[in-house]
């Protein structure tokens, strides 16, 4: 009797020994994960890949696209360009050749002659007809060069604003157009905008014969001024 009590207590100890073993065994098993995706999915949307590629059409941030665009403009005027004038009444078609100034262009007639260096566009035929062109800063103030307009045509005679139809065609908008008459002589003081550049044009007409003819050429030339 005694060895069966033995012997069931020694089954009840393995039996406990092998389900604690068990417990163990499992407790001590590490369950798998699922692999961590790089990208992961936040509220349901995933940001899209970033190319490494410019986009076309646009220049590196820092890179400059004045020079660029200069070229460009200047590459596609023609050397030569018609124009039709007023001649005596008369219309009248010329050609013209393209001249570059500093920093714009204009198409001249063969009566003129130009200084790229001055902004200086002269009658061939008399040194006294001319026109001054001279590029504004920025930052130029309209009133100003009102101001100084009249003080440089005071020297000449009268000085008065231009009537509407005394304007150039091209100039209709210009925020400054003076002009000054004396005996012999007449200047106009103009302040025009092209292609968002400002202008200077300071016109020098004597009375005598050229005078008929250097008006339409001369301003003909001013409006096809193109910046570049």
């Amino acid at each position: 009797m005694a060895k069966l009590k033995h012997l069931s207590k020694t089954i009840v100890a393995v039996t406990t020994a092998m389900l604690f073993l068990a417990i163990a065994a499992c407790g001590g098993k590490q369950t798998s994960q699922p692999p961590v995706d790089p990208n992961p999915i936040e509220d349901g949307f995933k940001e899209p890949a970033i190319s490494e590629e410019e986009p076309k059409g646009k220049m590196n941030q820092g890179q400059g696209t004045d020079a660029g665009e200069s070229d460009n403009r200047h590459a596609q005027l023609p050397a030569t360009k018609d124009f039709e004038l007023e001649l005596e009444g008369m219309k009248e078609t010329k050609t013209a050749k393209l001249a570059e100034g500093d920093g714009y262009a204009l198409y001249i007639f063969d009566i003129f002659s130009f200084d790229a260096e001055t902004g200086k566009l002269t009658m061939n035929v008399d040194k006294d007809y001319y026109v001054e062109i001279t590029k504004l800063p920025a930052d130029y103030d309209s009133d100003e060069l009102q101001t100084q307009a009249e003080k440089e045509l005071e020297e000449i005679g009268k000085v008065r604003a231009a009537e509407d139809s005394e304007r150039s065609q091209a100039m209709q908008d210009a925020s400054v157009y003076m002009i000054g008459e004396g005996e012999s002589l007449t200047k106009i003081y103009i302040v025009d905008e092209i292609d968002g550049q400002g202008y200077i044009f300071r016109v020098n007409s004597p009375h005598r014969e050229p005078s008929e003819g250097f008006a339409p050429h001369a301003f003909t030339s001013l409006s096809s001024i193109v910046s570049l």
